[in-house]
């Protein structure tokens, strides 16, 4: 993280360089580097594999946010200057003095990035990075503009560069289950499992949804569906993504950054009633999951429909009564 807060602190010395005064850099040293000039910044190379030359892990998880980000050169730059907020405390003073922001925010990673060109002007590339780094970043969307909205310094993303695997603190009741975590054997429905994970390596459908009730193994089911298909579950609690019918914004920010991270499949746990999650909050799940390619699993009571809301096809697989895996 030390070299990515680097490479911030030397695009915002470049930046200043001919417009901020000595006293700017004298008092910002920890910081700036008075000297430094956009061709050095050019002569950095910005690749992962080079930047972390001695860390694989640093090398490989910084590759997949690039990849995430789409390489995308205003987006990343505010990632590195989040990291430089989490790592030196007076860059959020440098910020106010020179931004009048108490934050990064895309705008200020566009001028630093492109410091002869206004902001009218690179609205369109704004957009674009702003769109590909909210999520990884935690924007602050209560801002009136996409411009001014912060991104929060929350730690998230540097602990997961090194290799921490532990999940947000935020996410409540949410746990992440692991493909290669042993299962007790699935005693009944081995069909039903089976022929579900056949479909989804086939590719024909976008969610899987097990239908019993509470006791009735609904999740240990899916748990050994994707466990066939190989891959891992972050398993969130209905009620921290529902709300009256509607999709908690806030809390799938959350959730669809953990999905990011860590490749897994969002799997919801406990839909009860029909009421608890209505059409609206399926059309929005759909609509928000669907770029992540890769299924959806749904553990529910046979009171909850979600197939007729989805526009792609839904495996349902209905546990009998008294039924127990």
């Amino acid at each position: 993280m030390k070299r990515l807060a680097a490479l911030a602190s030397f695009k915002m010395s470049a930046y200043l360089r001919d417009i901020a005064t000595e006293e700017l850099f004298d008092k910002y040293s920890l910081i700036l580097e008075k000297n430094m000039t956009e061709e050095e910044i050019n002569e950095f190379s910005e690749e992962p594999e080079m930047i972390f030359w001695d860390d694989a892990i640093l090398a490989r998880r910084y590759g997949m946010l690039c990849r995430l980000l789409d390489g995308d050169r205003i987006a990343l730059t505010a990632l590195q200057l989040v990291l430089l907020l989490e790592m030196e405390p007076l860059a959020e003073s440098l910020l106010d003095e020179v931004f009048g922001s108490d934050g990064v925010t895309i705008e200020i990673a566009g001028k630093i990035c492109f410091r002869d060109r206004e902001t009218i002007e690179m609205m369109p590339l704004l957009r674009d990075a702003y769109d590909r780094a909210e999520i990884l970043l935690s924007a602050e969307c209560e801002k009136e503009s996409f411009l001014r909205a912060i991104f929060l310094p929350e730690g998230r993303l540097a602990a997961w560069l090194r290799g921490d695997e532990r999940m947000e603190r935020g996410l409540k009741g949410c746990r992440l289950l692991r493909r290669e975590e042993e299962l007790p054997r699935l005693l009944n429905h081995v069909s039903m499992a089976e022929e579900a994970a056949a479909r989804l390596n086939g590719g024909e459908f976008l969610a899987v949804q097990a239908v019993g009730e509470k006791t009735s193994g609904r999740g240990f089911l899916l748990r050994h569906v994707a466990q066939a298909i190989h891959v891992d579950l972050l398993e969130v609690p209905a009620g921290y993504l529902i709300r009256q019918g509607a999709l908690i914004e806030k809390n799938w920010r959350r959730v669809k950054r953990e999905l990011l991270l860590t490749g897994s499949c969002l799997c919801i746990r406990g839909i009860e009633d029909r009421e608890e999650a209505g059409n609206g909050f399926f059309v929005k799940l759909e609509r928000e999951y669907n770029g992540l390619d890769r299924p959806l699993f749904l553990a529910t009571s046979a009171r909850v429909k979600a197939a007729p809301f989805f526009d792609t096809y839904t495996e349902v697989m209905e546990i009998p009564e008294n039924s127990f895996e």
